[in-house]
């Protein structure tokens, strides 16, 4: 009973934390490992092309007037996360 509970929490917290257009690939999974498999093949480098593609997202980036520089940081490494 307590690992469906942990279970049950574990995909809430995923599905909470998702954008809506990635609900849409989710929604109807119960595995984790499923969510997973379906988050890695959407994320997943696609060669050159992404990469090419990131480089330039990154070199657009700009730090707002309103912003400071360890928020402006804090989206830089998060970019570097993601990517």
């Amino acid at each position: 009973m307590i690992a469906s509970q942990q279970r049950m929490r574990l995909l809430a917290i995923i599905n909470l934390s998702m954008k809506d257009d990635i609900i849409l690939h989710i929604f109807h999974l119960d595995s984790l490992d499923q969510i997973w498999n379906v988050l890695k093949k959407l994320y997943k480098s696609a060669g050159i092309a992404r990469r090419l593609l990131l480089r330039n997202k990154f070199y657009k980036m700009s730090m707002q007037e309103t912003s400071n520089m360890a928020n402006f940081s804090f989206i830089v490494k998060t970019f570097w996360v993601k990517s």
